[in-house]
């Protein structure tokens, strides 16, 4: 009914209405799959290059145009594409969500009367299966099944297969949590053992509502899980989960921060997260989980709004950098400093060539950055894969504050020269 209004007019895919979620996607060269794009109002949502163009694939082709109904999971959709550029899509979806069986037959089992239902079968003795090595019997010439497991046997766990999950090493086990695959969203788990190679399911009671891309973070005693996205909607709510004692317990959401996407990282002591998209105001907060108090993040003086950003935790700040501002790629950054609740620029001096997407690491001294992403349009994707490209900023670690000095590493096997800035 609701494409039939779309073809005809009678339906204004511009207009909003309750049916009516309008879904961005932009081009960033995360980690992101398409199978992960749902339709989610507010934050434009992040793809891979390949991600990007394999829901671009899927839309409708022109600007106005209406694409089929498709059957989802858990509603019917049908797209119109509202906008279309070389890394960015918009489209209006149209979503009917499905009622669930045990609902719709609640509200018309007394419409049936099963005393007409005929018979299709009677009761038919099967024969036992065979055990254990025995030769396969058979019936009506067709071989058994298997021999079934004796009765109180365990059958080893194996956790699915997913991606856009969380994973934490305790010091002993890996926890996997949440994420997505071909069934759709997930709230479940496992604990995986590398002494014994065995895996044991994370309890599903009180766990956080099924997500993909939250933030997960190691406490020493904990693992904390925040943010993240449903079917619908980035959010803002979390859990933190005991291994000893297999069992959640909830984050406080007095003064978290709003929901959107967040990168986050450990301090030792707490959890900081960061948001930011070009044209939206930046957002942060600071969570103790000895207190279960949330703390915001200033955001004056904070970094250029937006997305495909890389951050990591260097001793004692948190350092945001790169990433895709509202015109260009950015070699840009600030560093939080959570005493004085205050940012600093990171230097321009000797950095790193503009990209999104890099990946950062601390090592006590430096903030290595490697590889990163751009799109030319005369080009295409070029992938900084082999390049290795360094940014440190001296003092931090100590705690006092020093200038900046370049000076250069030399060069990968396949790539450029990098900078050191220190």
């Amino acid at each position: 009914m609701i494409r039939a209004d779309l073809v005809r007019g009678a339906l204004d895919p511009a207009a909003d209405g309750p049916r009516r979620t309008v879904v961005e996607l932009v081009m960033s060269g995360g980690a992101a799959s398409v199978r992960d794009v749902v339709a989610r109002q507010g934050a434009p949502l992040e793809l891979s290059p390949a991600a990007f163009e394999a829901r671009r694939a899927q839309a409708p082709k022109s600007i106005g145009e209406i694409g089929p109904i498709q059957d989802r999971t858990d509603a019917y959709e049908v797209e119109v594409l509202l906008d279309s550029r070389p890394q960015r899509l918009r489209l209006a979806v149209f979503r009917v969500s499905k009622v669930p069986w045990n609902e719709w037959w609640g509200s018309h089992v007394r419409e049936f009367d099963p005393s007409i239902v005929r018979e299709v079968a009677k009761d038919l003795a099967l024969p036992a299966p065979a055990q254990g090595n025995a030769a396969a019997q058979k019936f009506d010439g067709i071989a058994s099944l298997p021999a079934c497991r004796p009765d109180d046997t365990w059958t080893p766990f194996a956790l699915s297969g997913r991606a856009s999950h969380s994973a934490i090493w305790n010091g002993s086990v890996m926890i996997i949590w949440g994420g997505s695959n071909e069934r759709g969203l997930l709230d479940s788990g496992g604990r995986y053992d590398p002494v014994t190679d065995s895996w044991t399911p994370t309890s599903l009671a009180g766990a956080p509502s099924a997500r993909s891309d939250q933030i997960a973070a190691w406490t020493g005693s904990s693992m904390l899980i925040w943010g993240g996205a449903d079917a619908t909607q980035w959010l803002n709510d979390g859990k933190r989960y005991d291994p000893v004692a297999d069992a959640w317990s909830p984050i406080s959401l007095t003064n978290a921060p709003p929901a959107r996407r967040y990168l986050g990282a450990w301090s030792g002591s707490r959890l900081l997260v960061w948001g930011s998209f070009e044209g939206t105001p930046n957002s942060g907060g600071v969570y103790d989980p000895a207190t279960d108090v949330w703390t915001s993040i200033s955001t004056i003086d904070s970094p250029e709004p937006r997305h495909s950003y890389s951050l990591v935790w260097a001793g004692h700040d948190l350092i945001v950098w790169g990433g895709v501002g509202a015109s260009a790629l950015l070699n840009t950054g600030g560093r939080y400093d959570p005493v004085s609740d205050s940012w600093r620029s990171t230097s321009l001096s000797g950095a790193p060539t503009p990209r999104n997407d890099s990946a950062l690491v601390w090592t006590g001294s430096e903030m290595l950055v490697w590889g990163g992403h751009i799109f030319d349009p005369g080009i295409g994707d070029r992938f900084f894969g082999a390049a290795l490209e360094l940014l440190a900023e001296s003092g931090v670690a100590s705690g006092h504050r020093s200038g900046n000095a370049d000076r250069d590493i030399g060069p990968s096997a396949e790539g450029r020269d990098g900078e050191r800035k220190r």
